[in-house]
């Protein structure tokens, strides 16, 4: 049974459904207890206008009016205990204002954050330059709740492919971006050996119904094995497949 659950590509009416379903009975195909989603908006700024949220999309792909789901950004999901939340804004193009939303749960000593980076495509950072930045500042965000003395946990979908083994990056910029967070942090895909390759099951970018590039992480502290990752078998309703992990918190 999960404890926290990242999203990314969410849109902001659908935070209180999810909640719901989460909280379904296990028969019924939820978890039994109480949750808390909470969302964060994606902005964005035109010709010298003003922030805005991005708001989902309202149509299908024939242009049919389908609903109004609210503004476009990223999701946490946690138990439903003593939790409070912060949004941080990440270095980004003024096409897509990337952003965090990070849980911190006290009892547990514990701040969780979900991230989305820029996508490579069009005027969303295609040269890579932005999600460099944005790896560099998801460090800076973790740690300061390590200065307060909370344990950090964090992933998403970022865009990028592992830094080894050496890949050529279809989403722009070097594939070495990760390497900031990798030196701090494990990631799911090294299985609790912080010194092993980094690399990882692929997440996205499917082929006859299999993914074939790894986009989606979670990183913990060095002192904090991630065992268990898997990837699953289907996507769902989504492009990507879904990335899970069992986080190992040391004691204190």
């Amino acid at each position: 049974m999960p404890d926290v659950i990242f999203f990314q590509e969410f849109c902001e009416k659908h935070a209180k459904r999810v909640e719901w379903m989460l909280e379904k009975p296990v028969l019924e195909g939820g978890t039994g207890r109480g949750w808390d989603v909470r969302f964060a908006p994606i902005h964005q700024q035109g010709d010298s206008g003003p922030l805005v949220q991005k708001q989902c999309a309202i149509t299908d792909k024939n242009d049919e009016t389908v609903a109004d789901r609210g503004a476009y950004g990223v999701a946490i999901a946690v138990p439903d205990t003593n939790t409070w939340y912060k949004r941080h804004d990440l270095p980004s193009p003024s096409f897509e204002k990337r952003t965090a939303v990070c849980a911190v749960m006290p009892a547990q000593a514990l701040a969780a954050c979900s991230a989305h980076l820029s996508s490579g495509y069009d005027e969303d950072d295609p040269q890579g330059t932005y999600r460099v930045q944005q790896a560099q500042k998801i460090v800076e965000i973790a740690k300061t709740y390590e200065d307060r003395g909370y344990r950090v946990v964090f992933g998403g979908d970022f865009n990028l492919v592992p830094p080894y083994p050496v890949a050529d990056v279809e989403h722009g910029g070097p594939s070495t971006a990760l390497n900031v967070v990798y030196d701090r942090y494990q990631e799911c895909g090294q299985m609790g050996d912080p010194g092993a390759l980094r690399t990882g099951k692929p997440t996205a970018n499917g082929v006859d119904g299999h993914p074939t590039r790894k986009l989606d992480y979670i990183f913990s502290p060095k002192n904090a094995p991630i065992s268990d990752c898997t990837v699953s078998a289907t996507t769902g309703n989504s492009d990507h497949w879904t990335l899970y992990g069992s986080v190992h918190l040391p004691a204190g």
